[in-house]
């Protein structure tokens, strides 16, 4: 039955991307065969040389870093599955807690009163002044429960729901999550806000078996396994990734629940809505 209404939603968005003008194409930078990544992000603080280091974590437990033209500047063992930097501070993502290195407690992925379910697990963490960016989803399928959530905040309202994510990343003050599934390559994405109603975009991304997304002199990037290359998105009409997020304030002609059928724009739940431009976004109206 899961699976039935996981296909019906790709449908769903499958159809409304088919109109969509949100869609970006992966551009090679260069080529990098190592081991199948499941991360990536880009360090621009703590290296020694000052420049920037692109830093690819393997499943086999590896760190490979490369300069920005995609040579090997070291490769040593991964010291966290996953971990950013906050403030000077590395944070780590401990199962439903994120520590600092010391392994002191900093935040809970779980709010105040809600259970641990074993099905649920946290992946990728993201951290800016505003807030620290967790996903938190089903560790076996598909779920509509699948979120982004901002550990800041004491609303159940997450940033965003998204299934299947292999990448986060925050950029610009919109916070990025890169998602597969059933080869689909789909990337959402929201400004950092608390609001009762927040609403966020979703576009193609035309890229095989991403993995990670970091966000760098006005671009996104995302590594493809496929390809075993990293790749810079460029929106088709070659806009930088600073204006995105545009479509949550133009005019809203059609909303649509996660079953396809048409409901009244001021409907509570989650809604798939199309914008008079012709992009389409999902909002959450408590």
């Amino acid at each position: 039955m899961e699976r039935k209404i996981a296909l019906l939603y790709v449908f769903i968005l499958s159809a409304f991307f088919a109109h969509s003008q949100t869609v970006f194409n992966a551009v090679k930078v260069f080529e990098l065969d190592t081991d199948s990544v499941y991360n990536f992000y880009i360090d621009t603080i703590g290296t020694g040389s000052g420049n920037a280091e692109f830093c690819f974590q393997t499943v086999t437990g590896k760190l490979v870093k490369t300069d920005s033209q995609g040579s090997i500047l070291s490769i040593t063992d991964n010291p966290y599955t996953y971990f950013t930097v906050f403030n000077g501070d590395t944070l780590i993502l401990n199962d439903l807690k994120v520590e600092n290195t010391k392994g002191d407690s900093i935040a809970s992925v779980l709010r105040e009163g809600e259970k641990n379910l074993e099905s649920f697990e946290s992946q990728y963490i993201a951290a800016t002044s505003s807030g620290i960016y967790v996903y938190w989803g089903r560790t076996t399928r598909y779920s509509y429960s699948d979120q982004v959530r901002n550990l800041f905040e004491e609303l159940s309202i997450p940033v965003f729901w998204t299934p299947c994510i292999v990448g986060l990343c925050v950029y610009g003050g919109i916070v990025y999550g890169i998602s597969l599934l059933n080869e689909c390559v789909s990337l959402t994405y929201a400004k950092e806000r608390t609001e009762n109603q927040i609403a966020y975009s979703d576009a193609v991304v035309n890229i095989k078996s991403p993995a990670g997304i970091a966000g760098y002199q006005g671009f996104l990037y995302v590594y493809s396994n496929a390809d075993k290359a990293l790749c810079r998105l460029e929106q088709s009409d070659q806009t930088q990734v600073n204006s995105i997020g545009k479509s949550n304030t133009e005019e809203k002609i059609s909303s649509y629940g996660l079953d396809g059928k048409r409901v009244e724009p001021l409907s509570t739940g989650i809604q798939i809505r199309t914008n008079a431009d012709g992009t389409v976004n999902k909002v959450f109206i408590k």
